[in-house]
């Protein structure tokens, strides 16, 4: 199978998950990581999500069971942050990969406020000057958070803490490290950190975090 239609098969999954998910509190769905460039029959499918403030958690419980009722196995939530936290990372980050790897997005929904998020952002003005395009900033919308969304935050970190740590158990015991990955977890945030990234950081020190 050719890298075109491994591609386009992945895109086709990530889209059927999207339709399975709806938009309720989206912002933002996209694909990130190895399908948004040239992606091996092997690889998850890396998908990125923005909310509203206050429904990140709600959010990814929905995503988790769409996912496990429709065996969309390839799936992976590798990146969901609320639009607090993505306003933070795109103005805070100094980080070159983050960067690069958000220009090749490909947006299933809210491509508009994606874009304008990513390409007014100081990130991309710093890296990717030609890119930048200093439009109006989208402000956050605050939607009521409540017990309830606090509380399915505490849960479900539990819940992928552990099974953070099993999969890094069973990718050590395969010989397959490279796959290990960091789980960040926070109220306004969920993410995997890979190894593969952190490596990429180690050979180009100049442009991570440090480069403030």
């Amino acid at each position: 199978m050719s890298t075109e239609s491994v591609r386009n098969s992945k895109i086709s999954m990530a889209t059927e998950f999207f339709h399975r998910l709806g938009t309720k509190n989206l912002l933002f769905l996209g694909i990130s990581g190895s399908v948004s460039y040239d992606p091996e029959p092997e690889d998850d499918i890396d998908i990125f999500i923005i909310t509203y403030a206050g429904k990140l958690w709600s959010t990814i419980i929905r995503a988790m069971i769409v996912r496990r009722i429709y065996r969309l196995d390839p799936i992976c939530l590798s990146l969901c942050l609320d639009s607090v936290s993505a306003i933070e990372m795109f103005d805070e980050s100094h980080d070159f990969i983050v960067a690069r790897d958000s220009l090749h997005v490909l947006p299933l929904f809210g491509d508009s406020y994606y874009n304008r998020l990513v390409k007014g952002s100081p990130l991309i003005m710093k890296f990717f000057p030609e890119e930048f395009y200093p439009d109006d900033k989208p402000a956050f919308i605050d939607k009521k958070r409540g017990l309830q969304e606090s509380a399915l935050y505490l849960l479900s970190s539990v819940y992928l803490e552990i099974k953070g740590l099993l999969n890094n158990h069973r990718y050590e015991n395969a010989n397959e490290r490279e796959r290990c990955f960091r789980t960040v977890l926070g109220l306004h945030r969920f993410y995997l950190d890979s190894l593969k990234y952190q490596k990429l950081r180690e050979l180009r020190p100049e442009c991570g975090e440090d480069n403030a």
